[in-house]
């Protein structure tokens, strides 16, 4: 019998054949004979530094972005004449008495708020912006101090202030004592050391001392705003945010 062969597949078959001849020369000098390339410093991702403490490194990018009140005031402390602003750092007079519970904590009808929180212990301070105000007390008060008769504001009544009336700055003690200032402070800055009976104020504008009274204190102080009945606010500054290392 007689096969007659195409010539393509006469060419393939040939080529198939020179493979085969040579497959195991072809196999040798496909093998990679080269040494695996040496690791150099540096690099791998560096994890430890992109991922380690990194709660700690957003909240380091977060920082100027944070504000801290050291007093956050206490609405149901304050007076129904008085507005609170909506973050609780500034307050005011307000157009029209307003509709609030006659709760035990509310002044009525002295004009004044409290900070949310008091202290038995330790070191605090505060600055608030008076700028203007032509009338205002600033200072802390026992938690016991009335809330629903006048009273006059004096350290006999748990209450150590310092106030701006008539265009005459006073340290609110019996009697009261004239402060000669050279100049109008524009913010006030409260400092209180509860161990060492220590409440005093500062002109944060030249950083002079204007008063320190020494006492001795029993149970909660707060710290009291009076801005009476007036359109200009009283307003806390926010504090620094720092974090010490060690």
């Amino acid at each position: 019998m007689f096969l007659e062969l195409k010539p393509a597949t006469i060419l393939s078959l040939c080529l198939n054949l020179v493979v085969l001849q040579n497959f195991q020369n072809l196999k040798r000098r496909a093998q990679w004979t080269a040494e695996d390339p040496r690791m150099v410093e540096g690099a791998l991702i560096d994890m430890a530094s992109h991922l380690g403490g990194l709660v700690y490194k957003i909240w380091q990018k977060m920082e100027s972005q944070v504000t801290y009140l050291p007093v956050i005031l206490d609405p149901n402390s304050a007076s129904p004449w008085l507005s609170i602003s909506p973050d609780f750092a500034s307050v005011q007079e307000s157009l029209n008495r307003q509709s609030t519970p006659d709760n035990p904590e509310r002044f009525d009808p002295c004009v004044f708020v409290l900070g949310s929180e008091g202290f038995s212990s330790g070191r605090h301070r505060w600055e608030v912006r008076v700028g203007d105000h032509p009338k205002w007390i600033l200072g802390v008060c026992k938690e016991s101090v009335v809330r629903k008769r006048k009273f006059t504001v004096t350290p006999k009544a748990g209450v150590w202030t310092i106030g701006l009336s008539k265009g005459v700055y006073n340290v609110l003690t019996t009697p009261r004592t004239v402060l000669n200032l050279e100049r109008r402070p524009e913010i006030i800055r409260v400092k209180v050391n509860v161990e060492k009976g220590e409440v005093s104020f500062w002109d944060v504008g030249n950083d002079r001392h204007l008063c320190t009274y020494n006492d001795k204190f029993t149970g909660k102080l707060f710290p009291i705003f009076g801005p009476g009945l007036q359109k200009t606010p009283l307003t806390i500054l926010p504090a620094k945010v720092s974090v010490h290392k060690q």
